[in-house]
């Protein structure tokens, strides 16, 4: 998945969670890489791709 870390493995997910949550949001809502912004999802809000984040967020803790 282009180097994104995968919800539910919390070791994927502990150097990006250690730069801050909002880290974590811009990259996803501004993309990173080759991930695109919003991951492509360009009809899909900013809260939209929080909330998703979050979910992802919480599934690997």
């Amino acid at each position: 998945m282009l180097g994104a870390p995968v919800p539910g493995q919390a070791d994927q997910w502990a150097p990006r969670l250690a730069k801050g949550t909002d880290a974590v949001y811009a990259n996803a809502l501004n993309g990173l890489n080759a991930m695109p912004p919003k991951g492509g999802c360009g009809g899909c809000s900013d809260e939209e791709i929080k909330a998703t984040v979050d979910f992802m967020i919480e599934q690997s803790k």
